[in-house]
């Protein structure tokens, strides 16, 4: 129950996360709805319940519709500009996949193709979570050391079957 939790409210995160860059990110979001922006990301993070009325109020102040929201269902569209949204999303995808190419040859460690993109799906996810606004160059890059962690910290990973047995 909490892991189908989890996955629902980080989906429903990352769908606000992806309104809140239209209006400027989670820290004018949340003042736009008027509650604490810590507040704001125990709900995306699913540490506290995400109210309806709250995700009403989060898609009026984005212009995002309350399905989108809540569902992701492809018929409604995103707000703002999708092609925005796309590019960074293409961005993101380059970034953190020349970083796991980077890191893995570093260590010396070689896998398959479809586990690399196993790999970059979980990372590339992660980062997601992480960021405030997907659109934001700046911060993507600012979160690179912390990328870097992430991806040797699931090299050391135990059973990951990215170390040799010794």
């Amino acid at each position: 129950m909490a892991i189908t939790r989890h996955i629902v409210m980080s989906s429903v995160g990352a769908r606000i996360k992806v309104a809140a860059a239209k209006v400027g990110g989670l820290n004018k979001l949340a003042a736009l709805i008027d509650i604490p922006r810590r507040t704001l990301g125990d709900k995306l993070a699913g540490r506290t319940e995400l109210e309806v009325s709250l995700l009403v109020r989060i898609a009026e102040a984005t212009g995002a519709s309350v399905e989108w929201l809540a569902t992701g269902n492809a018929k409604v569209a995103p707000p703002g500009d999708s092609d925005a949204m796309a590019d960074a999303m293409a961005t993101m995808l380059k970034v953190v996949g020349a970083e796991v190419l980077r890191v893995f040859e570093k260590e010396g460690v070689r896998i398959p193709l479809y586990h690399y993109s196993a790999e970059l799906a979980e990372h590339t996810a992660a980062l997601l979570r992480r960021m405030d606004d997907p659109t934001d160059v700046a911060e993507l890059e600012s979160l690179m050391p912390w990328l870097e962690g992430r991806i040797r910290k699931s090299l050391a990973a135990p059973g990951s079957g990215k170390r040799e047995a010794s």
